[in-house]
């Protein structure tokens, strides 16, 4: 704690200018709570994290806006115990990918593991907003290639505007090319999700692209989502 804020010592003259620095820095470090609706209500301070508790949708503050936080289930050895439907978790007691549903947690997936993303955003894109420029089509902007006993299962797909609003003209898609099959896709400012199968499954050993496409104008936007890999 001492080392992360300011403690003045005895005598310090103006000392409650860094104390009020103290509280600048804790409305960033301490995680915003509240219903996903009421994000606009909060400044988006650069590094500030904002928890919806209604739907478990994480964000990030940027200095200027909210984005999504990039999402992954978490690996724990337990079931998670919250009224909260459509969170995902991997079960390490068991190898199951669980969800919450009305009735309660439910299996979905046995054997799987978290994606390898070498500690970056969904299927190694950046956790970050990335300005595109205009008429890309199918532009190739990730690539990974699967395990030969390796599926990637696609749960939930969402692309973000700087800024807010939608563009229908562009468009995030997750594409199996060993067979040039669609396994998820979704336009700017929408999010697609699955709770009973994933949105889509690759084949075994498959090389798998991400790609953009976008309009007339230039965009920033920054993709999140869930995916895994399963033994097949």
């Amino acid at each position: 704690m001492a080392d992360r804020y300011n403690t003045p010592k005895q005598g310090t003259t103006d000392w409650h200018i860094p104390l009020n620095e103290n509280f600048n820095a804790l409305d960033r470090d301490v995680e915003i709570r509240d219903a996903e609706a009421n994000l606009g209500n909060y400044p988006a301070r650069n590094g500030s994290k904002f928890f919806a508790t209604d739907t478990g949708r994480c964000y990030i503050g940027d200095g200027q806006s909210w984005y999504p936080a990039p999402h992954s289930p978490p690996a724990i050895p337990s079931d998670l115990t919250t009224s909260a439907e459509g969170l995902l978790w991997y079960n390490t007691e068991d190898s199951t990918l669980r969800m919450t549903t009305p009735d309660g947690p439910v299996g979905i997936v046995s054997g799987g593991k978290p994606i390898r993303n070498e500690g970056r955003g969904l299927l190694g894109l950046p956790t970050h907003y990335v300005g595109y420029p205009s008429g890309l089509s199918n532009e190739e902007v990730a690539r990974f290639t699967l395990g030969s006993d390796e599926v990637l299962q696609v749960w939930i797909l969402e692309l973000q505007v700087k800024g807010g609003g939608s563009d229908a003209d562009v468009r995030l898609a997750i594409r199996d090319e060993s067979d040039g099959s669609e396994l998820a896709s979704v336009e700017a400012g929408s999010r697609a999700d699955s709770e009973a199968s994933p949105l889509g499954t690759s084949k075994a050993g498959a090389s798998i692209t991400i790609r953009l496409s976008t309009g007339s104008e230039a965009i920033d936007v920054c993709p999140s989502g869930s995916a895994i890999i399963a033994s097949e």
